[in-house]
């Protein structure tokens, strides 16, 4: 399983999965899984601020939006 994982990361390197936008008061928290996840392929964008968000959350498309509820 570990070869075909590695083969498909190999086939999706410059591929973009999908836009997701990271929102979360906590900047090394966003920062950390906004970068994980661009490694895997995928476009994000992070905020740390919810109105900043929703500011380009109307302008731009995303495919997910993951949030902290508590901030």
């Amino acid at each position: 399983m570990k070869q075909v994982m590695g083969d498909m990361k190999k086939n999706h390197n410059n591929l973009k999965l999908g836009r997701i936008m990271i929102i979360d008061d906590e900047a090394e928290l966003m920062t950390a899984l906004s970068e994980a996840l661009a490694g895997e392929g995928y476009e994000t964008a992070g905020f740390t601020n919810g109105a900043d968000a929703l500011k380009v959350l109307v302008e731009q498309d995303y495919d997910l939006l993951l949030t902290d509820l508590m901030m």
